[in-house]
């Protein structure tokens, strides 16, 4: 599904939703989105002798182009609660060009495999609204991987916490520029995420906006089992409704 037409029927939904009076303060809000872009990294599964995999070159995964993303938000004029969620689904098939060990399996050079990997990631939100435009808070990341390789499978849930900054600029009337970064300082595993794109209020609904933006995203994760770092980068369209 290409981000025009999710932009479509997000807008159609939205819509219907934006039927409800605004309340003061900005109470409650839902968003929905598309992402399209490009992703990369590595993986390491298993011991240390473990082969460190490149999800491109040593397994060619490819995405499907576009990732739905949806968020809720709401709280007081001050504190904001929210969450968001986030999918993506790789696959690729790929003549090895080496001998590599993954999950304790061994596939020698020249095999053919088919290799999957479903990212799952959920963020539980809290901002403090420290001044009109800025607002700072936590995030909690929490994410699903589960990885495949032929018939060899591994899953695993991960919870990263991070520390957050948002920030508004009002460039007119209806248009704004929108910011919003998170950062891990701390911890064997780590997440960085930026965001910069426009918010424009539509004519049509005085409760909805358009934004558009460029999103940046990195996981670096170290477990007992389990090494990896996972990047995507790309453009954000998403409609978001206010009630």
């Amino acid at each position: 599904m290409s981000i025009l037409k999710l932009l479509t029927i997000s807008t159609l939904i939205i819509q219907n939703l934006s039927a409800f009076e605004c309340k003061a303060f900005d109470k409650a809000s839902l968003e929905v989105g598309g992402l399209r872009g490009s992703f990369d990294g590595y993986m390491q599964v298993g011991k240390e002798s473990a082969t460190k995999l490149d999800l491109k070159n040593d397994l060619d995964l490819q995405g499907s182009k576009n990732s739905i993303q949806a968020s809720l938000q709401s709280g007081s004029k001050k504190h904001k609660f929210g969450f968001k969620a986030t999918k993506f689904k790789y696959s690729g098939k790929k003549k090895l060009s080496k001998n590599i060990l993954f999950n304790s399996e061994n596939f020698a050079k020249a095999t053919i495999v088919k290799s999957k990997l479903d990212i799952r990631w959920a963020k539980a939100k809290y901002r403090y609204v420290a001044y009109d435009s800025l607002s700072i808070g936590l995030d909690l990341n929490a994410l699903r991987l589960k990885s495949q390789i032929n018939e060899t499978k591994y899953k695993k849930n991960i919870l990263i916490p991070a520390l957050a900054v948002d920030y508004d600029i009002p460039l007119a009337a209806d248009l704004s520029l929108v910011t919003k970064s998170s950062l891990t300082l701390f911890g064997k595993s780590r997440y960085t995420d930026g965001y910069a794109g426009l918010a424009y209020k539509m004519p049509f609904q005085n409760c909805s906006s358009l934004h558009i933006g460029y999103q940046a995203s990195s996981f670096k994760i170290n477990t007992s089992k389990l090494k990896s770092k996972l990047n995507y980068k790309g453009l954000y369209a998403g409609v978001r409704v206010k009630f």
